[in-house]
């Protein structure tokens, strides 16, 4: 099994799919409150949209640095890694005052979520992916249109649908699945596409196929690699 996963409004979704013989043989999806079920999974790789590898104060992460560079005209809504020192600071004003900012702040509740659950014996099962990147390779280019624009629903949509996972199925029989399950007030379509690009991410990253930006020589105080797959 193999899972992508992102956040939403409703929390952490994730789309689980089994593949036999590079066939899909099962997908289903899930509304998590925590990320501690996603964690205590038996999947062979998870591409989940979350920075793993951090910084502890200054500098930038290499793998960033290419992920922008690869997003050209779409790499504005590219997040940077925080800082793990960004950790301790409680409020958004103590956190502006290091440097970071509110939407630093509105994230850092999940990714250090994401932290306190991995360890060193788990870890190597998942891969920081970003739907956007993984787009991007999977339509040779960089998508022209926003996320939550409807050209932008339809372009992922599109792409999600060509790849080579998913190009057997109807993902719009997917989608409306989900939808009869989980409401947009928790999980837009738009996040089910980007779940569904991470699936096809991890399913790169099992058959050893991925893009992989940054070194593995990059590592955190943790130990953790600072890279991207793609």
């Amino acid at each position: 099994m193999i899972q992508g996963v992102v956040r939403c409004r409703g929390g952490w979704f994730v789309i689980r799919c089994n593949i036999e013989s590079d066939q899909l043989q099962q997908i289903d999806a899930h509304l998590f409150g925590h990320i501690s079920p996603i964690i205590d999974t038996n999947a062979a790789c998870t591409a989940i949209n979350v920075p793993i590898g951090l910084l502890d104060k200054t500098g930038q992460r290499d793998c960033d640095k290419q992920v922008k560079r690869a997003l050209q005209q779409r790499q504005s809504g590219f997040l940077r890694a925080p800082k793990r020192s960004w950790f301790l600071h409680t409020t958004a004003q103590s956190l502006k005052s290091a440097g970071g900012s509110i939407q630093d702040f509105s994230r850092l509740s999940y990714i250090k979520e994401l932290d306190d659950c991995l360890t060193t014996d788990n870890r190597h099962l998942f891969r920081e992916a970003y739907p956007e990147l993984g787009y991007a390779i999977a339509n040779n280019t960089p998508l022209k249109h926003g996320r939550k624009k409807g050209n932008g629903v339809q372009e992922r949509h599109e792409t999600c649908q060509q790849t080579p996972l998913f190009k057997e199925c109807d993902i719009n029989d997917i989608l409306e699945a989900i939808e009869q399950e989980y409401p947009p007030q928790l999980v837009e379509r738009v996040d089910m596409l980007d779940a569904l690009i991470l699936v096809w991410v991890a399913h790169r990253c099992y058959s050893n196929t991925a893009h992989v930006y940054g070194s593995p020589d990059q590592c955190d105080t943790r130990g953790f690699d600072m890279r991207v797959w793609s």
